[in-house]
């Protein structure tokens, strides 16, 4: 050993230096062994090449880097085989041994050794309880690791890995029994001894001192007892051997396999031939302890208890059926919580006892009403006879009740009826229906039939009222009863087309809805094409989850009539009622056009003034539909939050242009382009006129998705108006005011114009208040005044007149523009050189002649304004006022009102414009009496502070 220690430091010595002589190696080949236990991994060099041919291995040294090539990971050998290594990618070196010249430089080669390993794991362990005391076991099973597992028993959870520390050597099994209660440490080795070690505790034993045996109960019958032996631990499933034995009075002994909580044990009922009779029984548990107990049983005492129904009788004799006798066990002294069923009676007399007649339970006995008769019961195997009197009473009083079971057409209704007491058969039960609504047709008279949903043939499909029924028994008793039916609906139907991508066929889905209880009754369907053909059906649906429903497939595309009605459970009673009182529906199910995309206009919030919303509004292609919302154009990091199943989208910035697509559940696609219009919602009337008193008028809106909507009437929300239309019939004085729609578009409030409505001025065209959004002005390169305004809402044969100054005092008119209807923006220039001061102003006239008057606008000659000045009007203010703000260029203007403490009470952002500005400052209404301070703040960060006053 030390020889070859000092040869292998010559070795290196010699060869530790490389030359231009020795040539490095230019090829190898190699062969790896991949991991299958930790450090199994393995390069071998299996041959080397030069530049003048084959290297011996013998010549060459070989070496091992990491991936990077910048750590040793096996220093340089001799011995082509590098073994001991982990998973992963290493760099190769091989150097030629050149004698006497040195070593070569390095051949580098990348290899890769894969495979991973992990170490065994055991599974939760399934335990056995011990019974006895050493009889509990466990099993558990091994995953992962490599190649065989080995199971053993060691004394600790960290026992060393030698047999010294076995508690039980090492078996092939993870299955460990004839284990005693306590805790125990299970280890499993692989095939790379690589191990792992787990706790198992194993309870106490189940068995406990004393015995187990509880108190008896029995079944007393003939010929054999049955003995029920509560016990306070038994075996789960049956023993292999005998573990009951039971000893009888005269000696002789039954032996019994039985388990379970509580044991029967079959007794031989002939080895009791006296009483009282005592037995022992025996019980061996499982650890071969014996127990027992001895039972003692008095002779069995039974009576019969006389039971039978009024409608077992005719009108002169009854009838009685001996399967109406109860067998009770009066002598409860037997046996501890002793008791008796299904004791047999083999005969009985009705002569007093000369004459037995074997027991029929179908055996009829005849009872004179009124009168009685005695019959006598015997058991020959436990040599018992008893008596028992039936007592025939007299003529029983008829009694019957109804109540409305469920309609069978919408307005229709049904009566049930339920008789509790009668004489003779209930067949023979005369029905008559002594009254019932003049509009109801005649109902003959019946015998009973049952008064039951799927019985009751002859009082449905009654008309609402008041119906008095009287019935008659066949021994001549008779009562009568009322009831009033209502109509109601019980079902509410619904048939919707099913679409499917890519099919040219369609689906139908039909519903029926209870609304009441409707036990016994199904729904019918009959599917009609638009020629009138009969194309589905079905008698009886089948009630699934909360509703009758069925789905008809493979239709062609068209438009269907349903007709659907409710049918006595698929029988034929009422089938017919399709054409007598069926519920309609038309289902339009043509395949839907190309998806395309409207758009309602993009508008601003009249809450907050400053932003906008826009409403998609699809049509064609299968729903659902996915919305995404691009800003400026379509491009993945222009989308506004992320794609959503809504079509509502606010909080949008007035000043850009949106493109919004849709998709449906197909994956087709539409898109449309948003510009921003500052529309007001329009309101529509039933009549173009202010309606009188007495009269009655309906306002309404277009129905969009996506949005909720409010009626308000003088600025308060009218309660329960929350649909797109309202209504006012009759109109009265009282009603007088201006009615407006809020349109909730996601928390951007939209508001229509204000629909003024007084009986005083019926008859006239309802007026719609101008409401004038802004109103600006500026001067163009010749000193020409430009003039430009926007409303919030058309108005057909409203006008404008403009109107102008040079003091601000007395005004000319300057020219008009009149309303088309459709605009809402408006521009006019003054064909005048401005060369000082120049006021103006607008003269707006509704269509029903009423006149109002904007702000005023003041624009300096030459176009120049040294700074911003800015005015209140009016002051005070009761609800809003208006900002005359005169620029010298346009930009952008924060808004802002505090009170005294500098708290802000309102905020709004305007664009303005080079000149005269008027900027509204609304919604005031709420806010005290006293001062208040106006910020004004340009986008230049230009301020002002102006005092003003409600």
């Amino acid at each position: 050993m030390k020889k070859t220690f000092l040869l292998l430091l010559s070795l290196v010595a010699v060869f530790s230096k490389t030359n231009g002589q020795c040539l490095a190696p230019t090829n190898a080949t190699v062969s790896l062994t991949n991991i299958t236990c930790a450090g199994s991994g393995a390069v071998s060099v299996n041959s080397v090449t030069g530049s003048s041919g084959s290297i011996d291995l013998a010549n060459c040294l070989f070496s091992l880097y990491d991936a990077a090539n910048t750590t040793v990971v096996k220093p340089i050998q001799s011995s082509s085989v590098l073994s001991g290594l982990s998973g992963g990618t290493y760099v190769l070196h091989i150097q030629q041994v050149c004698q006497p010249s040195g070593v070569s430089p390095d051949y580098i080669q990348t290899v890769a050794i894969t495979g991973t390993y992990n170490q065994p794991v055991l599974s939760t362990p399934s335990i056995t309880q011990p019974i006895c005391g050493n009889d509990g076991s466990f099993t558990t099973s091994a995953t992962q690791g490599y190649g065989t597992y080995q199971y053993c028993l060691v004394d600790s959870l960290n026992a060393p890995a030698a047999p010294t520390h076995y508690v039980s050597g090492l078996q092939s099994s993870g299955t460990f029994s004839g284990l005693a209660s306590g805790n125990y440490y299970v280890r499993v080795y692989d095939g790379c001894n690589g191990f792992v070690t787990r706790q198992v505790t194993v309870p106490a034993a189940v068995v406990t001192p004393g015995n187990p045996m509880g108190n008896i109960y029995y079944n007393f019958g003939c010929p054999d007892f049955n003995l029920r032996i509560p016990m306070a631990y038994m075996p789960s499933s049956l023993p292999v051997n005998n573990n009951f034995w039971v000893i009888y009075p005269d000696g002789s002994v039954d032996s019994f396999k039985a388990y379970g909580g509580s044991p029967i044990l079959s007794l031989n009922g002939g080895k009791f031939t006296s009483y009282p009779a005592t037995i022992t029984a025996y019980f061996k548990n499982q650890c071969g302890t014996v127990w027992s107990k001895p039972f003692t049983f008095n002779k069995p005492k039974y009576t019969l208890k006389q039971s039978y129904n009024a409608s077992q009788y005719n009108c002169s004799f009854g009838s009685f059926t001996n399967s109406s006798v109860s067998i009770n066990d009066l002598n409860n002294s037997m046996m501890n919580n002793g008791y008796a069923v299904n004791n047999i009676w083999d005969q009985y007399s009705v002569d007093g006892g000369f004459t037995w007649i074997a027991y029929n339970p179908s055996d009829t006995l005849l009872v004179p009403k009124g009168g009685s008769r005695t019959v006598l019961y015997r058991n020959n195997c436990a040599n018992i006879i008893d008596t028992v009197t039936l007592n025939m009473a007299g003529q029983q009083p008829l009694v019957f009740t109804l109540s409305s079971g469920p309609l069978h057409c919408t307005d229709r209704g049904t009566i049930v009826y339920n008789v509790s007491s009668y004489n003779g058969s209930i067949t023979s039960i005369l029905v008559h229906v002594v009254s019932k609504p003049a509009a109801q047709s005649a109902i003959p008279d019946f015998y009973y039939t049952g008064g039951s949903l799927t019985t009751n043939i002859n009082l449905v499909n009654l008309i609402p009222g008041t119906y008095t029924i009287q019935m008659t028994d066949m021994c001549g008793a008779t009562a009568t009863q009322s009831i009033n039916l209502t109509a109601s609906n019980p079902v509410n139907y619904s048939a919707q087309p099913i679409f499917t991508c890519g099919s040219n066929t369609i689906a139908i889905r039909i519903d029926g809805f209870p609304t009441i209880s409707t036990w016994g009754w199904a729904i019918g369907a009959k599917v009609y094409n638009s020629a009138g053909t009969l194309v589905a059906n079905t008698n009886w649906m089948y009630y699934i989850g909360n509703s009758w429903n069925t789905t008809y497939q493979n239709l062609a595309p068209g438009i269907y009539t349903v007709k659907l009605f409710q049918t006595n459970q698929g029988q034929d009673n009422f089938i017919s009622m399709d054409t007598v009182c069926a519920t309609t529906l038309t289902v339009d199910a043509r395949l839907p056009q190309a998806l395309a995309l409207n758009q309602s206009t993009f508008a601003k919030c009249t809450n907050d003034l400053t932003t906008g919303a826009v409403v998609a509004l699809p049509q064609g292609g299968l729903t659902p539909y996915t919305y995404t919302l691009y800003k400026g154009s379509v491009a993945t990091g222009n989308i506004v939050g992320t794609p959503q199943s809504t079509n509502v989208f606010s909080g949008l910035d007035v000043n850009a242009t949106y493109i919004i697509t849709a998709t449906d559940q197909c994956g087709a696609g539409a898109s449309y382009t948003n510009v921003f219009a500052n529309v007001q919602p329009t309101v529509s009337s039933s009549t173009p006129y202010v309606p009188c008193v007495g009269d009655s008028i309906k306002l309404s809106v277009t129905k969009n998705p996506g949005l909720f909507y409010q009626w308000t009437k003088n600025g308060v929300n009218i309660t329960g108006a929350t649909d797109t239309s309202y209504q006012i019939k009759p109109m009265t004085m009282a009603d007088s005011g201006a009615y407006m729609v809020a349109i909730n578009a996601n928390s951007c409030i939209l508001l229509s114009m204000p629909s003024q409505l007084n009986p005083k001025n019926c008859g006239v065209p309802i007026p719609l208040a101008i409401n004038l959004v802004s109103f600006s002005g500026r001067l163009n390169a010749q000193n020409n005044a430009v003039l430009s305004w926007e409303v919030a809402q058309p108005e057909t044969g409203a006008e404008f007149e403009v109107l102008y100054s040079t003091d601000g005092a007395h005004f000319s008119n300057a020219g008009k523009i009149y309303q088309d209807g459709h605009s809402v923006a408006f521009t006019f220039t003054h064909n005048l050189q401005i060369t000082g001061n120049a006021y103006y102003k607008l003269l707006m006239t509704e269509n029903n002649n009423k006149e109002s008057y904007s702000t005023v606008l003041v624009l300096h000659g030459g176009n120049e304004v040294a700074t911003a000045t800015a005015t209140v009007s009016p002051v005070p203010f009761t609800e809003s006022f208006n900002v005359l703000y005169t620029a010298a260029q346009n930009g952008f203007l924060t808004v802002q009102l505090t009170d005294v403490n500098g708290r802000t009470l309102k905020t709004q952002q305007s664009a303005f414009i080079q000149g005269a500005n008027s900027i509204a400052v609304s919604g005031l209404t709420t806010l005290a009496n006293g001062i208040y301070f106006l910020n004004l703040v340009t986008d230049r960060g230009e301020k002002q502070i102006i005092k003003v006053q409600k």
